[in-house]
């Protein structure tokens, strides 16, 4: 059984919010291993091209320009959110992940932590890229605020099947 217990090497807190901890995440050979084992649960995570590939995930962790952190309730990580590409110096992608799934009790999380972002990284907006077939990612966007700014055709095969991406932005003057 995966353990999602808090891990040794979990990094400074970042936000305190409403019994959720929010963490810088420390990318140690460790933790590699454990986020790995957690991720390859969801099949639809990845693209068909990439579903199953530890060197593309690895890859993908230590991406220059990018910033992981870990939430945690009650000492067990039950979610990531992380950003790429803070080269843009404005605009950086935000991706939002929780193991329970359950989103509805977080949306004010979300914001929190998305304010500390905009607050520590001096940016304008994020932007999301959600495949259209992630419906609960969808309404989780949306319920964080962020708008619908067009469709990327598509973009993404999953389960044989090429998929949308719905892109969504957030400035950070809509937070407030």
């Amino acid at each position: 059984m995966l353990s999602t217990e808090r891990q040794p090497e979990v990094g400074n807190l970042l936000v305190d919010f409403d019994g959720w901890q929010v963490h810088e995440m420390l990318l140690t050979p460790a933790k590699v291993e454990v986020l790995w084992q957690m991720f390859k649960r969801f099949p639809t995570l990845f693209s068909d091209l990439t579903a199953g590939d530890k060197d593309n995930f690895v890859a993908m962790l230590s991406q220059p320009h990018t910033f992981w952190m870990e939430v945690y309730e009650d000492d067990k990580m039950i979610g990531l959110l992380y950003l790429m590409h803070l080269d843009q110096v404005i605009d950086a992608d935000v991706h939002i992940l929780f193991f329970d799934r359950q989103t509805n009790n977080k949306i004010a999380l979300c914001r929190e932590v998305l304010r500390w972002v905009f607050k520590r990284f001096r940016m304008h907006r994020v932007s999301s890229s959600v495949p259209d077939i992630y419906y609960a990612t969808i309404r989780l966007a949306e319920k964080v605020g962020m708008k619908r700014e067009g469709v990327r055709r598509e973009s993404i095969l999953l389960g044989g099947k090429w998929c949308d991406e719905i892109q969504f932005g957030l400035l950070a003057t809509e937070l407030d």
